[in-house]
């Protein structure tokens, strides 16, 4: 009995040093078998829909012995069950190795089986209804304020339009260092950068007809006042001091005439407005602006008195170049100057006699523009119908006085002799 005992402990004892062996031999191979089959999970994308399938939990079978026999003294070894396989042990390692330690009664931790990245799919384009065609708003340029269109009605401002104070700012040291506060230029001063209004012209010679386009009427209208001004500032300083140049019959001229000038260049009328001078690529004159580009393209002969004739029978420059932006504000300060201005304007209650500037006369400069701007058959119809217009244009800029005269007197107008003295300044 004893000895039965013996033999018994002894082959439980046999019995787990093999399970310790094959245990221990296992957990060394079995890691990486584990992790290449985990791998080989990732990257296999399921073929089906349904939960994946589990391998049945293998329970570890109690070994059975056979009895002693007289004949081999052996111990039996045990039968695997039916179901088992030479790869049990493996499995049971597995299961070991993923199971949840801390619950014996969990369910095994199953190894997670990655899926291909979220990549959520391109939404489909979107369409609309063939051959539609979704028509743009129209674009119109936009007008200056206070403008309407023919019939008469207000246009809208739709399109933005370019300022081009930047462009004009160029030439603004010149006026403000070299005109003085009555309009006269300090030419003497001003014959010391000869060189630099040379360069300061080539601004208007390269400028693009594309930017020019996108600036508002009024500051194209700016660009040409400008570009005459500083043209007749260049021309002058190149024939300053003016040298006589006088002929027996024309020995009235005084030595500062700007005619003296015009002599030089051919004309003694029209010798400085002769010059060419080059805008956006193309040439002009004076002249031509005068004839063409200022009435045709803009049709407000008020532009006219803020140019410079260069002598003291026109109007006086301003300390400033003209901007788009303040041109209405700065022709209405132009005009009331000009007016005032000795020789412009002058009322003889005595003899009832108004004198009016030559540069309204028909003959000498614009007196058919103002005529056909500002003609009325209202008022000063006593009067020829050009005088009537120049008076019309007049009567807002003059005092009360004068205009109380012009409305209830009878009166003779007289245009005054041109004044052809240089405009220069005594500033020196």
């Amino acid at each position: 009995m004893i000895k039965s005992i013996l033999q018994e402990k002894t082959a439980k004892k046999s019995s787990s040093s093999l399970r310790v062996q094959i245990l221990s031999g296992t957990i060394i191979w079995a890691i990486p078998i584990i992790y290449i089959a985990m791998t080989a999970g990732c990257q296999r994308q399921k073929a089906q829909t349904e939960p994946p399938r589990h391998e049945p939990n293998w329970v570890q079978t109690t070994p059975t012995y056979s009895n002693e026999t007289p004949e081999t003294n052996n111990i039996a070894e045990p039968t695997p069950e039916p179901n088992e396989t030479p790869m049990a042990p493996i499995i049971e390692m597995i299961r070991l190795v993923t199971s949840d330690k801390a619950g014996p009664n969990k369910p095994p931790i199953i190894p997670f089986e990655a899926n291909e990245p979220n990549i959520p799919e391109p939404e489909p384009p979107k369409t609309t209804e063939p051959n539609l065609v979704i028509p743009e708003p129209p674009v119109t340029e936009a007008n200056e304020p206070n403008t309407a269109q023919a019939d008469g009605t207000p246009t809208e401002n739709t399109v933005a339009k370019k300022d081009a104070r930047d462009f004009h700012n160029k030439f603004s040291h010149i006026f403000s260092r070299y005109v003085d506060k009555n309009g006269l230029v300090k030419y003497s001063k001003l014959r010391r950068i000869q060189f630099e209004l040379t360069n300061l012209q080539r601004n208007f010679a390269n400028l693009d007809s594309k930017e020019y386009n996108s600036w508002t009427q009024n500051d194209k209208i700016a660009m040409w006042i400008n570009a005459w001004n500083m043209q007749i500032l260049r021309i002058l300083v190149d024939y300053y001091p003016v040298e006589d140049y006088r002929y027996p019959l024309i020995v009235y001229w005084p030595a500062d005439s700007i005619r003296h000038i015009n002599k030089r260049l051919g004309d003694s009328i029209d010798g400085i407005k002769r010059q060419k001078i080059t805008i956006m690529g193309e040439e002009f004159t004076l002249k031509s602006l005068q004839d063409e580009i200022l009435p045709k393209y803009f049709n407000e002969p008020k532009v006219f008195l803020a140019i410079s004739q260069g002598c003291l029978g026109g109007p006086p420059l301003r300390q400033e170049p003209y901007y788009g932006y303040k041109l209405q504000q700065q022709l209405e300060e132009q005009i009331g100057k000009f007016v005032k201005q000795k020789g412009t304007f002058d009322i003889n209650i005595k003899n009832k006699t108004v004198t009016i500037s030559a540069i309204f006369e028909p003959k000498e400069m614009y007196g058919n523009d103002f005529k056909n701007k500002y003609g009325t058959d209202k008022k000063f119809k006593d009067q020829k119908p050009l005088i009537g217009a120049i008076l019309n244009f007049l009567t807002p800029y003059l005092n009360p006085q004068q205009r109380e005269f012009l409305e209830k007197e009878i009166f003779k107008v007289n245009f005054k002799i041109f004044n052809w003295k240089i405009n220069d300044s005594p500033e020196k």
